[in-house]
């Protein structure tokens, strides 16, 4: 569906992912907003992505397996940055709903095999990134 462009990947893992559990939260979007300037994603080409998905009627079902797809291609460290990000983004409301944990545990677990472990590290890692890029800002 996206071959290969990382831009459109992460759109789409993000659209999964904000509406998961039925209503996007003002937090899920501003680490979307955190998310793009981190990874140093266009935000135009990511913008674009999800307004496409947002516009027309989605098979989240076959959304998620497209996306399973470009990511068993890639890297294995680029795999868990990718979740762990949806993961601190299914928490940016101070609260993982049962639909958002179905989604990671599928992906990270059940389709990508990914350690645990080095999912919540990388976590941990992303948090660091940003508070550090945070501070240079203030």
């Amino acid at each position: 569906m996206n071959s290969m462009n990382p831009n459109a990947t992460i759109a789409q893992l993000y659209y999964l992912f904000i509406y998961a559990d039925g209503k996007v939260d003002d937090k899920e979007v501003e680490m979307g907003k955190i998310l793009i300037n981190m990874e140093e994603l266009n935000p135009k080409l990511f913008n674009d992505e999800l307004e496409k998905l947002e516009l027309k009627v989605v098979d989240r079902e076959r959304l998620f397996m497209d996306c399973v797809g470009v990511l068993r291609k890639l890297e294995n460290k680029v795999q868990i940055r990718y979740i762990a990000w949806m993961c601190l983004i299914a928490n940016s409301d101070g609260f993982m709903d049962s639909e958002e944990w179905k989604l990671v545990y599928r992906f990270y677990h059940t389709e990508l095999s990914l350690s645990h472990s080095s999912l919540l590290a990388e976590q941990k890692n992303i948090k660091r990134q940003i508070l550090e890029k945070n501070k240079g800002v203030a």
